[in-house]
C-alpha cells in the first residue's frame, strides 16, 4: 500500500504545478488526474441527488466508515428539505482545484476547492460558491482510490478545523460523529423549519417590489451591488474574512466609519461585535424572521459546535418566490440562496437578521 501511495504522490505533485481549468480523466489508478476523478464524482454526488431530488449512494466513500453514515443521513436530510420547500437544481457545473497533496499514515490527504457554478428552477440569478475541504483517500484491496474522511465546515478554511480534529483517526471519527449527531437534530425539526421558511418566503415575495432601503447614509442596494462584485476578491483574513467583508459592503452602501467601527477593528471584523456596534448606534434593528428582509441587509449564522455566531453574510438578492441570496466571503460565494446555509445545513443551529435602517 505504501508503494501505491508512494506512486500517486509523486505523480501528483509534478501535475499539481499545471493548471486546472477542467477535469481530466486518467484510464489507470495512478496520478493527479486520478485523484481528481474522485474527488470531482464525490463532490458532484450531492449535486446530482439536488437536480433529482432522490437520494444517490456516494459510491466515491468508503464502505464501512463514518462518512458514509453522515453522507446517507445529510442526502435524506436534504432531499426532504428541497422537496418540502420546493427547490431544485435546474444546471450545474464544478471545477475542482488541488491545492495540496501529502501522505498522512496509510492514506493521501488532499486540500482541495471545489468551485460550484449552479442554477436553481425558477430562479433569476446563477449562484457560485467556493468550498475548501480537506479529504483524506484510501486505497483498498482492489486498488481502488475512495473518500474515507471530509473535514469541511462554510465558515471557514478546512485547515482551521484539522488543526482541532488533531490530523489524527481518532479525531476525525469523532468529528464525523458530531456531524452525524447535528443532522439527527436538523431531522427531528425539519417539519418545523418547512412550515417556517414557506410562510416566511411568500410574505417576502408579496413585499419583494418595495426597493432596497435607501437612507441618508444608507443604500441597499449599493452595498449588495459591491458584495456581488467582489465575493470572489482576495480575502484580507484568510480563512475568517466574512465579517470583514460585510463591513466593506456596508461601507461601500454609505455607512459611516467612526472610532469603533473602522477597518480592521474588532466591530469591523468580528461577527459578535458588528450586531453590536450596529444596534446601538441604531442603524439596524434584530429579527427572527426572513420576510423583514431587503437587500443589503445583514445575516448572521450561529455554529453550534463552536458555541457562538460565528458567520456573517449579506442579501444581494430576493427573487420571486421570496428566496433570499446572500454573498460572502469564507468561503466565497456570490447570490448563494441562504438556505443553503440555514436551515439546510447542519452545522448552524440558529439564525438573526440585522435589517439596516442607518
Amino acid at each position: 500500500m505504501k508503494k501505491n501511495i508512494a506512486k500517486f504522490l509523486s505523480m501528483s505533485l509534478i501535475a499539481a504545478v499545471l493548471p486546472i481549468c477542467t477535469v481530466a480523466y486518467a484510464k489507470d489508478n495512478s496520478g493527479n488526474e486520478k485523484i481528481k476523478e474522485v474527488l470531482t464524482n464525490y463532490f458532484t454526488n450531492e449535486l446530482n441527488m439536488k437536480s433529482e431530488l432522490e437520494t444517490i449512494p456516494n459510491k466515491y466513500i468508503l464502505p464501512g466508515s463514518e462518512l458514509e453514515d453522515y453522507d446517507k443521513l445529510k442526502s435524506e436530510l436534504t432531499v426532504n428539505w428541497l422537496r418540502g420547500i420546493n427547490q431544485q437544481v435546474d444546471t450545474y457545473s464544478e471545477n475542482v482545484k488541488i491545492n495540496k497533496i501529502e501522505t498522512n499514515g496509510d492514506s493521501i490527504k488532499i486540500d482541495v476547492n471545489n468551485n460550484v457554478s449552479l442554477k436553481y428552477k425558477d430562479s433569476e440569478v446563477e449562484t457560485k460558491y467556493t468550498d475548501n475541504h480537506i479529504v483524506s483517500l484510501k486505497t483498498t484491496e482492489n486498488n481502488d482510490l475512495l473518500v474515507e474522511y471530509d473535514i469541511f465546515e462554510p465558515d471557514t478554511n478546512a485547515k482551521t478545523i484539522e488543526s482541532k480534529v488533531a490530523n489524527t483517526e481518532e479525531k476525525c471519527k469523532e468529528y464525523i460523529e458530531q456531524k452525524i449527531e447535528n443532522v439527527n437534530e436538523k431531522m427531528n425539526s425539519l417539519n418545523g423549519d418547512i412550515d417556517k421558511f414557506n410562510k416566511d418566503s411568500k410574505k417576502l415575495a408579496a413585499q419583494r417590489n418595495i426597493s432596497a432601503r435607501s437612507y441618508s447614509s444608507y443604500n441597499g442596494d449599493s452595498a449588495a451591488s459591491w458584495a456581488i462584485n467582489n465575493a470572489y476578491s482576495s480575502e484580507d483574513y484568510s480563512g475568517n474574512d466574512c465579517t470583514n467583508f460585510v463591513s466593506k459592503a456596508l461601507k461601500a452602501g454609505g455607512l459611516p466609519t467612526d472610532s469603533t467601527w473602522s477597518n480592521g477593528s474588532n466591530a469591523w471584523i468580528r461577527v459578535t461585535e458588528l450586531r453590536n456596534w450596529l444596534k446601538n448606534k441604531g442603524y439596524a434593528t434584530e429579527y427572527s424572521s426572513l420576510y423583514t428582509c431587503k437587500k443589503g441587509d445583514i445575516v448572521q449564522l450561529y455554529n453550534k459546535d463552536k458555541g457562538n455566531w460565528s458567520h456573517s453574510l449579506m442579501i444581494t438578492y430576493i427573487g420571486g418566490y421570496g428566496t433570499v441570496y446572500v454573498s460572502a466571503h469564507s468561503n466565497a460565494a456570490q447570490n448563494k440562496p441562504l438556505f443553503q446555509y440555514y436551515p439546510e445545513n447542519s452545522t448552524y443551529s440558529n439564525i438573526r437578521y440585522l435589517k439596516v435602517t442607518a
